[in-house]
């Protein structure tokens, strides 16, 4: 027994290769869209462990930085501070160590 095959029409062999590749070309977009949304998942948890460990570090710096004495403030240029000072600029007068009313009353 022969069974016979029906060829099909070129029109719709045509429509059903242009499908085809369609839904080939779509298949290959969504799996290069997929890799792309994985790799960037990747990219803001590791920006988000990066800003967690920085906030910790700041946090502690500020902690630290309430903690510790200050020391007082250095010049940036003491060369130029030193002649500064021995021109006379910033020089502060010393104060008497007696109160009004000492110097009131003394003699």
């Amino acid at each position: 027994m022969e069974t016979a095959v029906s060829p099909q029409k070129p029109a719709e062999s045509q429509a059903l290769e242009t499908l085809r590749a369609t839904v080939e070309s779509l298949t290959g977009v969504t799996v290069k869209q997929a890799q792309r949304i994985d790799d960037l998942t990747t990219a803001l948890l590791s920006a988000q462990e990066q800003n967690a460990a920085l906030r910790e570090r700041l946090a502690g710096l500020e902690a630290r930085k309430a903690t510790e004495t200050t020391e007082p403030a250095q010049p940036q240029n003491p060369e130029a501070t030193e002649r500064r000072l021995q021109q006379g600029y910033g020089v502060t007068l010393k104060r008497s160590r007696r109160t009004w009313w000492q110097r009131l009353f003394s003699v």
